[in-house]
């Protein structure tokens, strides 16, 4: 499973590359595979970062003037109705809207 690097979203196989149905992001497959069998044993450096991993996106938030969210998805509704809400957490304020 490939993520996007871009936005976060999950990227599927598409024609020779990954390629991310959320910001039209292409990763040649060849590329990444060339480029992982490369860093295997090299040194690996993680920087902190409070919303790495995570799904953030370009969002102006209603709260503050920060434009950058992380996109989230939670089940609502009663079992067997239950639907995927899709909202937003402001990485700066920590507000939340749909």
């Amino acid at each position: 499973m490939e993520f996007c690097p871009e936005c976060g979203n999950i990227m599927s196989p598409k024609d020779g590359v990954y390629f991310c149905s959320e910001c039209e992001k292409e990763v040649n497959i060849e590329e990444e595979i060339k480029n992982r069998s490369e860093a295997k044993g090299s040194d690996v450096v993680f920087v902190d970062n409070k919303n790495a991993g995570k799904n953030t996106v370009k969002k102006p938030c209603p709260e503050c003037d920060n434009d950058e969210a992380v996109k989230k998805e939670r089940t609502a509704g009663i079992a067997g109705d239950a639907k995927q809400v899709q909202y937003f957490e402001c990485t700066e304020c920590g507000a939340t809207w749909q």
